[in-house]
Formats: C-alpha cells, structure tokens, sequence
C-alpha cells in the first residue's frame, strides 16, 4: 500500500499526470497488486514455497529500507527543505539514532538468514555498528542540542 501511494503521488506531483482519481488508483493499484496476485497464485499449492517467498520478501524490504529511512531524515533535517517545520536538533539526534539501530537488526537479520550465525553475521553487525556510531558522533558534534 506504501508504495501505491506513493506511485499515486509520483504520478501527479512529479509526472504532473492529471488524469482522474480513479484512473490514478486503478493504474497504480493493479502495478502494485498484480505481481502480488501472481505470486500468491502461484505458491497457493504449496505452503513451504509460500513461506519461502515471505522470507525473501521481508529481505528485501529489509534491504530497501535504508533507501528510503535515510533520504527521509535527511531532508527533515536541512532547514533548505523544510523551512520551520526542520526537525528540532534533539528530535534529529534521537531519530538518526533510531534509525541506525533499526538499519543494524536488519544487517544482523539478512546475514543471519544467509549465514547463520557464524563470524560473518557477527562481523557485518560489528561494521554496521562502528559505521553507526561514527555516524551518530559526527552528528553530535555537528548538531547543538
């Protein structure tokens, strides 16, 4: 549903698309809806391949995520943008924050189904959380709280 909304709103800001509501929602919906319908066809018969399917879903939501989180915060927080709505200096910190740990699990949860949880996994969370909080002192230091 995210992404239908967004492709609805994609299609009239961006695109500048002027076509009826419900032809935007028709178009966008069936985009998003048909693979999905496709798939769930497809693996109704058998319910290991469903539950396979689920699993390299969730990965690659868990993948796309940080493209969509980061470019977010980042343009909350540049008053450029967002004029006197800029997420406040405190607000920003906590949110980077919480998106950093949020960007880890998921590190930690797609190494995890790749490899276990041998020193592969643990290695990628430890780069993941040294990258974090370098990340989260350059902010401190960037940012007066």
């Amino acid at each position: 549903m995210t992404g239908t909304f967004a492709g609805q709103y994609v299609m009239e800001g961006f695109l500048e698309w002027r076509v009826p509501i419900w032809v935007r929602t028709l178009i966008t919906r069936s985009i998003a809806l048909g693979p999905a319908m496709a798939v769930a066809l497809l693996t109704s018969s058998s319910e290991d391949l469903s539950n396979q399917v689920s699993e390299w879903l969730n990965i690659l939501q868990s993948v796309q995520l940080p493209f969509a989180l980061l470019p977010l915060l980042h343009f909350n927080s540049d008053p450029e943008v967002m004029g006197s709505f800029v997420l406040p200096g405190r607000w920003r910190v906590v949110c980077w924050a919480l998106a950093i740990l949020v960007i880890c699990v998921n590190i930690f949860l797609v190494a995890s189904q790749f490899g276990g949880s041998g020193g592969f996994t643990w290695l990628l969370l430890a780069a993941g959380f040294s990258a974090s909080w370098q990340c989260l002192g350059f902010l401190f230091s960037f940012l007066s709280c």
